[in-house]
């Protein structure tokens, strides 16, 4: 399951949201929306990836070949991306986390720096809507 993970500065006693939603069912359609309407950073793992291999041949050669770029690669893209915000009352992380082991190394990385995750919402589209 693809997913929206929501971080927002100040919305709610510093609430940050979580999106959970089956692929195909519009996530980066409904994050461009709220990106636009909460001024939050719409964070998309594969638009950092396809960056980062214009200056990386070893990411861009594993990117061409459909392989797997690891999660430490993956999670330090995501860290300094956060870091770069600036002025920015958020963020959303549109395919991040893909598996257990990036979702635990990105909530150490927000106890490190005194944050969680408030909610969860669940985007309930069945496979036949989602393919249309």
């Amino acid at each position: 399951m693809n997913l929206l993970l929501v971080h927002l500065k100040e919305v709610e006693e510093n609430e940050k949201y979580d999106f959970y939603c089956p692929t195909c069912c519009g996530k980066g359609t409904q994050a461009k929306l709220i990106c636009e309407e909460y001024n939050l950073e719409h964070i998309s793992t594969g638009d950092l990836l396809r960056i980062e291999a214009l200056n990386n041949s070893d990411i861009k050669a594993k990117m061409d070949a459909g392989e797997f770029i690891s999660d430490d690669i993956i999670l330090s893209l995501i860290k300094n991306k956060i870091k770069s915000l600036g002025s920015k009352d958020g963020y959303i992380l549109d395919g991040f986390p893909r598996n257990i082991n990036q979702a635990e190394a990105f909530n150490e990385m927000l106890e490190n720096v005194n944050e969680k995750i408030n909610y969860v919402i669940y985007i309930d589209v069945s496979k036949e809507t989602a393919k249309k």
